[in-house]
This record gives structure tokens, C-alpha cells and sequence, in this order.
């Protein structure tokens, strides 16, 4: 069943009356997880998310759709025209994680981005604890260029909880949580049929 669905799946620009599908989206049970959930419950507030994320020539935002159930979504934003760089996130319904959407869904993400806006490089940062994350994106092809610790946005959550096995990766300084990230690159191929 699962390579039937990911055969359908599809990555498209986010229509805005798609968004509303998000709030029936799981939740993160990994507190170090709890910013990629979808918080948002009225239809107002699901659209001015959307116009938060879809600005023209500086953001865009694409569905990854089995048939027309959005599972996730992945961001182009930060756009140098000049260079042709841009950074991307992505994010799936926790529901949904392991179903392999994700690395197709960055495939087909990538064929856009370098064809249709013509992109030369595509740029992310990941959490050095979100091994599954950056096994999709090394799967995929994109390669690590930087590591750095830098201030982790959820404090409030970590410095909150007891359960120290959530630490890995993670150093504190000045009262504060850092964790590793690991910054990554994709170049546009010679042959986007490679991807």
C-alpha cells in the first residue's frame, strides 16, 4: 500500500484552502520536535499562517499530496535572485513520518526549484539529533558543508523537562540551550533526471 501512495504523491504550490487539512495533523510526542507542529485551529489563522509563508519572489511554499490529502510541505525562501541560492524547510504530518514522503517529496521539490525558478543551490539547516531528517536529506543527495552549535528555540520545553536522554547533541551556556546543527548543500545537477 505504502509504494502505491508514494507513486501518487505529488509536490505542488500550496493552495491556501489546502491548509485547512493541517489541523487535522499529528503532534510531535519529542519535545525537542514541538515547534513543527501545526498549532493553529480557525480557518483565519490557518490562512494568515499561509500568507506568513508564501510571499512573491521572496517565499514559496509546496503541498506534498498523496491524491489531494496534503502530508507535508517544504518552503523555498531566503531567495538570492542574483545567485541563485535559496534555503528550503520541510515538514510532515507526524502522522505520516516513515511512509518514505518525505525523500520524495524532496525529490520532486528539487526538480522545481532548480527547472522552473531556476535555482543553482539549495541550502538547510538540520538538528544534529534529528537523525531521520538528515538521513531523507543525505539520501537524497545533499552534502554537509558547516557544523555549529547555535541557540535552540524551544528552551522553554528542555529546560523545563527532567529526561536528560533528550540532551544529546545539546550543550547549555549562560543558562541557555545550544544544540548542533548541521548545515547542508544541494547543487543543481548537470542532469536534473538525477535526482
Amino acid at each position: 500500500m505504502k509504494v502505491k501512495r508514494i507513486s501518487m504523491l505529488s509536490v505542488k504550490p500550496l493552495k491556501s484552502k489546502d491548509v485547512i487539512q493541517m489541523i487535522r495533523w499529528g503532534k510531535h510526542d519529542d519535545i525537542r520536535l514541538l515547534h513543527y507542529n501545526f498549532n493553529y485551529k480557525s480557518i483565519y489563522d490557518c490562512y494568515q499562517w499561509y500568507r506568513s509563508k508564501n510571499k512573491f519572489l521572496r517565499n514559496y511554499i509546496f503541498g506534498i499530496y498523496t491524491e489531494d490529502i496534503l502530508v507535508g510541505y517544504i518552503t523555498l525562501k531566503n531567495i538570492n535572485w542574483l545567485t541563485r541560492k535559496a534555503e528550503m524547510g520541510i515538514v510532515l504530518d507526524p502522522n505520516q513520518v516513515n511512509n518514505g514522503y518525505g525523500t520524495e517529496g524532496l525529490k520532486k521539490y528539487l526538480k522545481i526549484v532548480f527547472r522552473k525558478y531556476k535555482m543553482k543551490k539549495i541550502i538547510l539547516r538540520v538538528a544534529a539529533f534529528n537523525k531521520r531528517a538528515r538521513r531523507a536529506y543525505e539520501k537524497v543527495g545533499f552534502k554537509i558543508y558547516k557544523e555549529a552549535y547555535e541557540v535552540y528555540e524551544e528552551q522553554e520545553f528542555l529546560l523545563a523537562n527532567d529526561d536528560h536522554t533528550l540532551f544529546n547533541e545539546m550543550i547549555f551556556k549562560k543558562g541557555k540551550v545550544y544544540t548542533k546543527y548541521y548545515y547542508m548543500f544541494y547543487n543543481k545537477p548537470n542532469d536534473i533526471e538525477e535526482i
